[in-house]
C-alpha cells in the first residue's frame, strides 16, 4: 500500500500522528592542553613535569589499535620507560587513588 498525498492509505485508512523535532546543544568544552611529559618525542624514557610530580599514582601505555602495551600501579620516579616501544604514538593513561585521570599522546622516535 503506498500513501497518499494527505498521508492517507489508498483505502481511506489514515491514522494521525504528529512529528516533533527537536535540537540538542552539546556543551563546548575548552580543551586547556597541558603536556605532563618530557621529552617529547621520547627516546628511552618519559619524565612527568615537575608541577605533576606526585599527582598520578598508576599509568597504562595503550597503542594507536587501543591495546594495552603494559601498566603499572606504581609510577617510580615519577618516569615511564619508553625503551621497549617501537618509533610511533602512544596515548599514556594516568590516575590516582582519588579518581582523577588525565590522557596525554606521546611520540617515541628514536
Amino acid at each position: 500500500m503506498h500513501l497518499d498525498e494527505n498521508g492517507c492509505f489508498g483505502n481511506g485508512d489514515c491514522d494521525e500522528f504528529n512529528i516533533s523535532t527537536s535540537t540538542v546543544d552539546f556543551p563546548t568544552y575548552e580543551k586547556n592542553r597541558v603536556d605532563l611529559f618530557f621529552p617529547i618525542p621520547a627516546k628511552d624514557i618519559l619524565y612527568i613535569r615537575k608541577q605533576y610530580a606526585g599527582m598520578f599514582s598508576t599509568y597504562s601505555v595503550i597503542d594507536m589499535y587501543g591495546r594495552t602495551l603494559f601498566s603499572s600501579l606504581n609510577l617510580n620516579n615519577n618516569s615511564i620507560v619508553t625503551e621497549q616501544l617501537t618509533n610511533g604514538v602512544y596515548f599514556i593513561h594516568l590516575s590516582n587513588k582519588n579518581g582523577k585521570n588525565a590522557w596525554q599522546n606521546v611520540v617515541v622516535q628514536r
